[in-house]
């Protein structure tokens, strides 16, 4: 299960490329778009809100309130930004970074929340390293049928 829902995710890809955008403009626009990313945030964590105040009992309530979690330091640290005491432009680099982390952990890594795969017919190939002694691993592919022994 994905910690984030489709519609979480868009808020925060909307918003890690507003702070991105923002992140080398001149004082007044950089503020303009990290409120902007303030506003994508907070509209994702108050869904994230709604969502748990509806299905308290989900068996994915745990992952969700981990995820709120982040949103709401992401919320924090883009807050020091647009309310600033001292201007801090490292902040939106680290808002970015929690986001992105964020969107990475939510892609699928269960089998049933991946798409199908395609299969194409005259590839072959192997695989070479491992993990062990940390090769790095590579595909060496062929448009090539393969021997009639080899097909499975």
């Amino acid at each position: 299960m994905k910690a984030l829902l489709p519609q979480w995710t868009a808020g925060c890809t909307d918003a890690i490329a507003l702070l991105q955008e923002s992140e080398n403009l001149p004082t007044p626009q950089m503020m303009d778009l990290c409120t902007a990313a303030l506003r994508k945030v907070a509209h994702v964590r108050d869904g994230m809100i709604d969502h748990l105040r509806t299905e308290p009992e989900a068996p994915h309530v745990g992952l969700w309130q981990a995820a709120l979690s982040e949103v709401n330091t992401a919320l924090s640290v883009i807050s020091t930004v647009v309310y600033p005491g001292a201007l801090t432009r490292e902040h939106i680099t680290s808002a970015c970074t929690l986001l992105q982390r964020l969107v990475a952990e939510s892609e699928p890594y269960v089998k049933d929340e991946m798409q199908p795969l395609e299969v194409a017919d005259g590839i072959t190939g192997r695989i070479e390293g491992g993990v062990a002694d940390e090769n790095v691993h590579r595909i060496a592919a062929t448009s090539e049928s393969p021997p009639e022994t080899q097909r499975l």
